[in-house]
């Protein structure tokens, strides 16, 4: 393709430099000035072709001359007609062309925006600011899904480049494909399958080329004799071919063949699955029960049907840090796109309770946790900063046994709220949950700043206890415990842990604030300094007043919920950047909806919302993968429940979450922490519809339980 389109180029150069004789050959039907319709010849003794298109079989070209930049038209038929159709002045410096004939638009790029000219009148019609953006190749208007455009472009964080599908106006790009390669140069398949691009490896001339199927996830290199001998879209065709099944054709030609009918069908959406990083643009989604029996970009019919278009279609969000939910806290969780709600910081000390709870009061989010430590210790009248005697801590391991084999999907530590838990207690309990390779999550035991112990010391000790009993461990929110002025450091310690073999993994909400009563132990001594925040860094959760050096102690006395603005966000995205970290909320609104952070209803719009499309720290994929794959991953060798979810493709659990990328955001705050996320338009549980344009229907309670493997029946 590259080498037909540098021919072409060439014959241009040729017959303006010599001044060949004119053709006069018809040109296929075009939408260009009938004044420019003459051919013209290129005067020029000094020109250069910056960067050319091919849209079927005509060719823009964007030419820099001794006086200027120059458009120039030409159609390949057993001719060659060229004609100059633009004539720009020297100071103008465009560095790409693209064409969008179904709006008749030429757009040319340079370094910092795109400008918009009508090919008829030639009129500049729009201009956009590429806000910094680095597009290295060429840009594709298509209209197959939506109106939409497909450019490669620089990640501002790093040398990676990613083929993004933007919006008409070019805002919330989605990424398609991030790769080190250089890309200058792409080809969309007309369905939107899949893509080719153009790699520069040496020279300007020297390109390879890729196929790059989204629907598998799968890349090819292009041969060169397909790029030589025949048109780029003839190869796709073939490359399809290749590589189609012929056993799911006939399925799916049976299917859609017959009059099946689905319980629900999520219609035209953009279907993200972060198991097999695969994107499906405009496939249908077919349900029956709770099970995604179907997705294809064939017509299925269903009972209820959901206009998904132009929407992400994700698996539904996997909360790995909350608490049990009532039903306030449960629509909540609904608002904000969260299927399953995993009280990971302590969910009870008798599962068998808590399970038969929701069994008799159902409840609209699945829901499971970790054995709440701090209970058992309750159980003994342990006080919070006593040590366990011998003879109690051998209790204390027997009742982790039986509660792991009641359900629970791990172990949840928090000694800095209880210092009397020692780490012989601790060792006790995760031999136990070793032998079921349960994780053991931590809210570490030091979070200061300064003094004989700070956040780093959380790190090791956590650390110590996966080297020494080879079990795996969880850093609950690392950069409120653990990671807090040491980010840098703590992440280093658990890339060694990891390198050398351990399973150690970590999750964060997207705040820079924590919340905890301010009567807790995390407020002993002095707060001040370990912390480094003084009494105005501390808002009262639900209003605008902050604490004061005069109504402190009276707080203490009271257990005020206090939100502290304590972290570096920095840190927080530094965090959130490691490939296996995973995002929780650390909260659930109460009955009372004021005694709470605004993590508790916001979390995951936030996070998706401030940080992977405002802040673009990371691809749309890995941010969906941090919100459901990788909580849904850790979990399933233990828990069957979690095989199936947080994950999109035929077969698995229809839990799923259906956004607007351009809208989704929070709407909570520390003054009002109960307010529901914005641009979550669905939300479907075990095949069912809790959310929808209608807003959320609490009668819909069909949170199932999810437990690990070990229950005793």
């Amino acid at each position: 393709m590259k080498k037909l389109l540098f021919t072409i180029c060439v014959l241009f150069l040729i017959i303006g430099l010599i001044g060949c004789e004119n053709y006069n050959g018809e040109s296929e039907t075009e939408k260009i000035p009938k004044e420019v319709n003459e051919e013209e010849k290129i005067n020029n003794t000094s020109i250069s072709v910056i960067d050319s298109i091919a849209v079927g079989k005509k060719i823009y070209l964007l030419v820099e001359a001794d006086n200027g930049i120059h458009i120039y038209y030409g159609s390949t038929n057993n001719n060659v007609d060229v004609k100059k159709i633009f004539e720009f002045a020297e100071a103008e410096k465009f560095d790409r062309i693209s064409v969008d004939e179904i709006n008749n638009e030429l757009i040319l790029k340079n370094e910092s925006e795109l400008t918009f000219f009508d090919l008829e009148s030639k009129e500049e019609t729009n201009k956009i600011d590429l806000d910094g953006s680095n597009v290295t190749s060429n840009i594709i208007f298509n209209n197959y899904y939506k109106e939409s455009y497909f450019y490669a472009v620089k990640c501002k964080t790093n040398n990676a480049t990613s083929v993004v599908m933007s919006s008409s106006n070019f805002e919330f790009p989605i990424e398609l494909l991030t790769t080190t390669k250089n890309i200058v140069e792409i080809f969309m398949a007309e369905n939107l399958k899949g893509f080719g691009y153009g790699v520069k490896t040496k020279g300007i001339s020297d390109l390879s080329y890729y196929y790059h199927d989204l629907v598998t996830n799968t890349t090819e290199r292009i041969p060169y004799k397909y790029i030589d001998e025949v048109d780029f879209n003839i190869y796709l065709e073939s490359f399809k071919r290749k590589m189609f099944n012929i056993d799911d054709f006939v399925v799916e030609y049976v299917v859609s063949r017959s009059k099946k009918e689905y319980d629900l069908v999520i219609k035209n959406g953009i279907i993200f699955d972060p198991e097999k990083e695969t994107i499906k643009i405009g496939f249908n989604i077919g349900i029956i029960d709770n099970i995604i029996e179907s997705i294809t970009n064939n017509n299925i019919k269903g009972k209820r049907e959901i206009d998904a278009h132009g929407l992400i279609v994700s698996p539904g969000f996997i909360d790995i840090l909350s608490f049990n939910p009532n039903l306030v806290g449960a629509k909540f969780k609904i608002g904000d796109g969260v299927t399953t709600n995993l009280s990971m910081h302590g969910c009870t000390n008798n599962f068998d309770a808590f399970f038969a709870r929701y069994e008799r009061w159902p409840t609209l989010v699945n829901h499971g946790g970790a054995v709440f430590m701090v209970q058992i210790r309750m159980e003994l009248g342990i006080g919070h900063f006593s040590e366990a005697t011998e003879e109690q801590i051998e209790h204390i391991a027997m009742r982790t046994r039986e509660e792991i084999e009641s359900g629970a999907l791990g172990l949840a530590f928090s000694p800095e709220y209880y210092p009397g838990t020692n780490s012989e207690e601790i060792k006790a309990a995760m031999r136990v949950a070793s032998e079921y390779n349960i994780w053991t999550h931590f809210h570490g035991r030091h979070s200061s700043l300064v003094g004989e112990y700070t956040s780093i010391d959380t790190v090791k000790e956590v650390l110590a206890y996966a080297r020494e009993l080879d079990t795996p461990v969880h850093f609950m929110h690392l950069h409120s415990t653990g990671g807090t002025g040491v980010m840098e450091e703590a992440l280093e310690l658990i890339r060694e842990a990891r390198t050398d073999g351990y399973e150690v993994n970590f999750d964060i909400y997207p705040y820079d604030s924590w919340a905890t009563n301010i009567g807790s132990a995390r407020f002993d001594g002095d707060w001040k300094s370990k912390f480094g925040i003084t009494y105005s860094d501390l808002q009262i959760a639900g209003t605008t007043n902050f604490v004061t050096a005069e109504d402190f102690e009276d707080h203490r006395r009271n257990q005020t919920k206090v939100i502290a603005f304590a972290m570096d966000e920095e840190e927080l995205i530094m965090a959130m950047r490691e490939y296996y970290s995973m995002i929780g909320s650390d909260s659930i609104v109460t009955s009372d909806p004021s005694l709470n952070h605004p993590r508790a209803s916001g979390a995951f719009a936030r996070f998706f919302g401030r940080y992977v499309r405002d802040q673009n720290i990371m691809p749309l994929m890995e941010g969906i993968k941090k919100t459901s794959f990788l909580t849904a991953k850790q979990l399933e060798p233990i828990s069957e429940d979690m095989k199936n979810r947080g994950r999109l493709r035929e077969g698995t659990i229809a839990d799923i979450t259906i956004f607007d990328y351009s809208k989704i955001i929070d709407t909570s705050s520390p003054e009002i922490p109960a307010s529901l996320s914005e641009g979550i338009e669905f939300v479907i549980i075990s095949g069912v519809v809790i959310k929808d344009e209608n807003g959320i229907d609490t009668s819909k309670r069909h949170g199932k339980p999810i437990k690990n493997n070990f229950v005793n029946h």
